[in-house]
């Protein structure tokens, strides 16, 4: 009698299926769930997961690990930006343009070092004025980085063609450093010579992500076609009949995309480009009609799975987390593949050993389901033990989520531990 009571109260009391209010299986599919900031790993994810909109939104803008782009001050920013988590992404998206020259955040720079480099840069070299704007970038062997000193070295290194000074100065002005006001537009000049000048992959990236997120060659005072004629990219004359601006926007930046050999976030972008219908279905095949309504032949703006699939494997194998991410968010919502649930935690959890924390949340929320887990029993000692690990790892903006979640499971276990408790000692006393 009391294990049959016991059976039915965790039948009626534990958290109902998608208790969290994660998953909607009634809506499979929400873009802003699933990467609503960038495409990419998207930390906007926490900030739509309080979200009861479930309309279907446009794709992700981008980031090199799923974050908006946007400085903090701008209106159009995420409520749950803050500066710490812009410098964060700001950093995580320059350290390959250092990394080359074996420089990064924990470099030891002694005095002697500075002063040699910061003589050789007032002499005229190019190589150490570029490498004076990353010490003060990272304020190597100062109390803090100096983002007008920085941008003043790789500006002398970038006029005399030094292609990664180039990007670095580009990304400063993109991003808007410090005290140095964003100019995107200028930042964008910069993308493009380096492209032009030195065939750059990251510069191919970067100069993709400007026109990904918004930016036109116009806004250069440049045509789309002589553009792509000085970018060696192929002009097709069905790009003439694509009369909305944003869509041949697109189509330069996946062409830049596909030519930015051993650049993952390239490639995890030009997936995402697929997954969410902002290229022609058969763009990669190169010379094909397109038009813009909403019919289902494969020559329209529309999703193509299998493709973005492809491109996430194979950005992952090259060590994108962000598509490791995306490729757990297809099977989980079933994009292109059928839903497979034990799939999508394998993907996260490869994911989430990377400090990954969208990842780690899903696993939390996956664990309290019993999705992807043995014998699809709910688990919460492992729900917790990945919200814990969010919470230590979510960047400061989305620690508060984490937090919540965590805190959510426990007062509901500790509930269901009470009335658990109160039922069997009145089963007891009835005997």
């Amino acid at each position: 009698m009391i294990m049959t009571t016991v059976f039915i109260f965790c039948m009626l009391f534990l958290p109902p299926k998608n208790a969290l209010g994660l998953i909607d299986e009634k809506n499979s599919h929400d873009p802003k769930l699933e990467a609503s900031h960038t495409m990419t790993s998207g930390e906007r994810i926490w900030l739509s997961l309080n979200s009861n909109d479930t309309s279907k939104g446009e794709a992700p803008k981008s980031s090199s690990r799923g974050k908006s782009g946007m400085h903090p001050d701008d209106p159009h920013a995420s409520k749950g930006s803050s500066k710490s988590e812009f410098l964060y992404e700001f950093m995580d998206e320059f350290q390959p343009l250092s990394e080359r020259f074996e420089i990064n955040r924990s470099t030891n720079i002694d005095r002697a070092t500075f002063v040699q480099i910061n003589n050789q840069a007032h002499d005229g070299s190019i190589d150490s004025a570029y490498f004076l704007g990353l010490i003060y970038v990272y304020g190597l062997g100062l109390t803090k980085p100096d983002y007008p000193e920085a941008l003043r070295w790789f500006k002398e290194a970038a006029m005399k063609g030094h292609k990664e000074a180039q990007c670095a100065l580009g990304m400063i002005l993109y991003n808007g450093m410090g005290s140095i006001g964003q100019d995107r537009k200028t930042a964008m000049r910069w993308f493009y010579r380096a492209s032009v000048d030195s065939k750059d992959s990251y510069s191919y990236w970067l100069l993709g992500k400007s026109l990904y997120e918004g930016l036109r060659f116009e806004d250069i005072k440049i045509s789309a076609r002589d553009a792509a004629a000085a970018l060696k990219i192929d002009w097709y004359e069905w790009y003439e009949d694509v009369h909305d601006n944003a869509s041949i926007s697109n189509i330069l930046a996946a062409a830049l995309f596909t030519i930015a050999e051993g650049v993952h976030q390239a490639k995890h972008h030009l997936a995402v480009m697929f997954e969410y219908g902002l290229l022609p279905y058969d763009f990669w095949k190169g010379n094909t009609t397109v038009t813009n309504d909403n019919s289902t032949h494969q020559n329209t703006f529309s999703p193509n799975f299998i493709k973005a699939n492809e491109l996430y494997r194979s950005a992952a194998l090259e060590g994108s987390i962000e598509s490791l991410y995306n490729l757990g968010l297809m099977y989980t919502y079933g994009r292109g593949v059928p839903v497979n649930y034990s799939r999508a935690v394998d993907l996260f959890r490869r994911a989430a050993s990377s400090q990954h924390s969208p990842s780690m949340r899903y696993l939390g929320f996956f664990a309290t389901q019993g999705w992807g887990q043995s014998n699809e029993i709910p688990d919460f000692k492992e729900a917790i033990f990945w919200f814990s690990k969010c919470a230590q790892y979510a960047p400061p903006y989305v620690k508060e989520l984490c937090e919540y979640d965590l805190n959510n499971i426990r007062q509901s276990m500790e509930e269901i531990e009470t009335t658990y408790y109160s039922i069997l000692q009145g089963l007891v006393e009835g005997h």
